[in-house]
């Protein structure tokens, strides 16, 4: 509840520092500025800047209102009931930011979990390619036909070898960017106390290694 910066108010104490009543309208300000036109007020008239900040903390904040103006605008004002009544303005207030800093911490666990998600659509979605194309590998291979003239037969051995040493070894680096993956949605799951996600059958890492590792593939 700091009212430092602010024109006029200087807090030395609980009795007289609070008598022109703007240190009071300065702490409503400094939290929810929207409820307190601060630039408007006049150390000159005590009595409305009093009632101002104490109609607004009742009204606004569900303050109880512990004191009236008379008995704040005065020679030597009660310090125990100043202390009592601004006690109630700083318990307010930190309870305010506790739950702002709960918001934002909820904020972020939420903020992990859609990340997380996000991830797991990105594997599905990565797995479901790389399992296609084995599966029309295979497909492909299992249906080929053995020519019938050796330049045929080496134009097969050719695109074979091809397809050993050019198209297939990338497919082996997306496994490994899948297992990464996984890794990684694994460990964001477990630090943010999720469940945590396991592929279905056929698209797990081991199923992938098998159906690479095919000999027919």
């Amino acid at each position: 509840m700091k009212t430092a910066g602010y024109p006029n108010v200087h807090v030395h104490n609980f009795t007289t520092s609070w008598r022109d009543g703007l240190a009071f309208n300065a702490i409503v300000h400094k939290h929810r500025p929207d409820l307190i036109e601060f630039d408007t007020l006049k150390r000159s008239n005590a009595h409305y800047n009093l009632q101002n900040a104490f109609n607004v903390a009742e009204k606004e904040l569900g303050l109880t209102k512990l004191l009236d103006p008379e008995d704040v605008n005065v020679d030597q004002p009660d310090e125990k009931s100043i202390i009592t009544y601004v006690a109630t303005y700083y318990h307010y207030f930190s309870k305010m930011k506790a739950l702002a800093v709960e918001g934002k911490r909820i904020g972020k666990v939420l903020d992990y979990a859609i990340e997380a998600e996000q991830l797991v659509d990105k594997y599905e979605t990565l797995a479901s390619e790389l399992l296609q194309w084995i599966e029309q590998t295979i497909h492909t291979l299992n249906d080929r036909q053995l020519a019938n003239s050796l330049s045929g037969v080496q134009n097969q051995l050719q695109a074979f070898n091809t397809y050993r040493t050019v198209e297939k070894p990338p497919k082996f680096t997306e496994k490994g960017n899948l297992e990464v993956l996984l890794f990684t949605i694994q460990s964001k799951m477990r630090a943010n106390n999720q469940k945590v996600y396991m592929p279905k059958e056929g698209k797990l890492i081991s199923d992938i290694n098998k159906v690479l590792a095919a000999p027919c593939t």
